[in-house]
């Protein structure tokens, strides 16, 4: 599990951590409390026991440290932004999210970041999500884009790990009217629409 800490430990609201489960429960904590409403870049890596997670583009990670493993081999299912018993979900919004079967390199990790653009709490979501495809994810899931009418979020690589939003109940795309469909394309678009 990486998230961030709530009220549970004295001197950690805020912060990232990881959790490697209730049968291992090892815990690792970052130091850069996490305000509310902004925009961060956040990496987590594992390499075997060793754990590392980035943070905004830092060369100094976040959390160092290391931890067994808190799931069985073979598992090829992925909880984002929550967890399998609904505990303590993740309130907020995801800009998107990448999964590799690598560790990443420092100067990568950089580089998504820079494309990020995260300035004055805004997301340049096309050129990061550009960026991330050029490392060659297993994954990609650009959630910003996503038509919240539809319970798929889309993996736009080739390996196509299209994931379930829980809770969303399944639409048929034919299905929507005319102004679902073209609200849906301005999303997908990156354009801006306002109505008064």
């Amino acid at each position: 599990h990486l998230g961030i800490s709530g009220k549970y430990k004295q001197n950690k609201e805020g912060r990232l951590f990881f959790y490697n489960g209730d049968q291992r429960q090892q815990s690792l904590f970052g130091n850069t409390v996490i305000q509310p409403g902004t925009w961060n870049h956040v990496v987590f890596m594992r390499d075997g026991q060793k754990i590392l997670v980035y943070l905004n583009g830092n060369p100094t990670p976040e959390i160092s440290g290391e931890a067994q493993p808190g799931y069985e081999t073979g598992i090829s299912e992925v909880i984002i932004a929550g967890r399998n018993d609904n505990f303590s979900n993740f309130q907020g919004q995801l800009g998107a999210v990448a999964l590799f079967n690598r560790v990443l390199t420092l100067q990568e990790v950089q580089k998504h970041f820079q494309a990020g653009k995260l300035e004055k709490d805004q997301l340049a979501h096309a050129e990061y999500v550009t960026s991330i495809l050029e490392s060659d994810p297993l994954s990609c899931w650009p959630l910003r884009t996503d038509n919240p009418n539809l319970s798929q979020a889309v993996d736009i690589t080739e390996n196509k790990n299209n994931g379930v939003y829980e809770g969303r109940q399944v639409t048929d795309p034919k299905k929507l009217t005319p102004w679902q469909r073209y609200c849906q394309a301005l999303l997908c678009s990156n354009e801006m629409m306002f109505v008064d």
